[in-house]
């Protein structure tokens, strides 16, 4: 979807959320879109010549569903389809191996370069969300399944359907404003530490996070085997042992991961390390 070459067409726009409601103002001509009504004209115009393509991502997809309005939710989400046209960015764990294996080899001057661009963007929501939608079956059958996955009225049917969870949408948000404060409160330790301390407990997070170590670590894993290094279970000992951290809960919730597994947390488990933990990162 994307050519090889940034220099090259079609040039790819991603908008913020608030941009996307703003040039759904002025679709919809509301008065306060009107500042946005040349905006809109061009960008269709760049859109239908080939020139430029408008995804979104499954960010997009979530806040636009906030809306407690049903009808507003339906507009906003037609109006992303429609401009769109369907295309979606990859989620980053869809990505990151491919990332991870051409730093490794650029690192050690040899392994496979994988070309990321050409799997960014695509259209349907399954490629939004990460999935790779395969079946045992007649090529005929096969490609019918393809056409349904990456058609706009299956985007559509979802983005509407994940507005009516209400308690979905609300956790994600509040999950949103938590993550927010630990950005805030991170990058104010971070503004006065050197460069090579930032970068140190950037790869402490980067093997550590519970979250994603396992889709790291495998990426990792794959691409040192493919230049002919080391496992990873070394680095990891290192990144425990001797990087520093800012985020005592990361190293604490990691730590529940491999005693109580992901149910862990959240419980008594917490309580029971955070005291060694907070002390652990303190003396680093």
């Amino acid at each position: 979807m994307l050519p090889a070459s940034k220099d090259e067409f079609p040039k790819c726009l991603y908008l913020d959320q608030n941009k996307w409601i703003d040039l759904a103002k002025a679709h919809y001509g509301k008065p306060d879109g009107k500042p946005f009504r040349e905006c809109l004209k061009v960008v269709r115009a760049a859109v239908s010549s080939g020139k430029l393509v408008v995804p979104f991502s499954v960010v997009n997809a979530i806040e636009s569903m906030i809306a407690t309005d049903s009808g507003r939710r339906e507009r906003t989400a037609k109006f992303i389809v429609e401009l769109s046209r369907n295309h979606t960015f990859a989620p980053e764990d869809a990505l990151c191996w491919m990332e991870i294996g051409n730093a490794m080899a650029r690192l050690f001057g040899r392994g496979t370069i994988r070309a990321v661009r050409s799997d960014v963007l695509r259209t349907g929501v399954a490629h939004m969300m990460g999935m790779d939608v395969r079946v045992d079956a007649p090529p005929l059958l096969q490609g019918l399944l393809a056409s349904f996955m990456n058609s706009e009225q299956l985007t559509m049917k979802f983005l509407l359907g994940s507005g009516e969870q209400r308690e979905l949408i609300a956790g994600s948000r509040a999950g949103e404003a938590g993550a927010r404060d630990v950005f805030e409160r991170d990058r104010a330790e971070f503004a006065g530490m050197p460069v090579g301390a930032r970068r140190r407990i950037e790869l402490n997070h980067l093997l550590i996070d519970s979250r994603r170590v396992g889709s790291y670590r495998r990426a990792i894993d794959a691409a040192l085997h493919d230049v002919g290094a080391t496992s990873t279970n070394s680095w990891l000992g290192l990144a425990r042992n001797r990087m520093p951290s800012i985020s005592c809960r990361t190293f604490l919730i990691w730590t529940c991961c491999l005693r109580y597994g992901p149910r862990g947390i959240g419980t008594e488990c917490e309580q029971s390390t955070t005291t060694t933990f907070v002390t652990w990162t303190r003396c680093r």
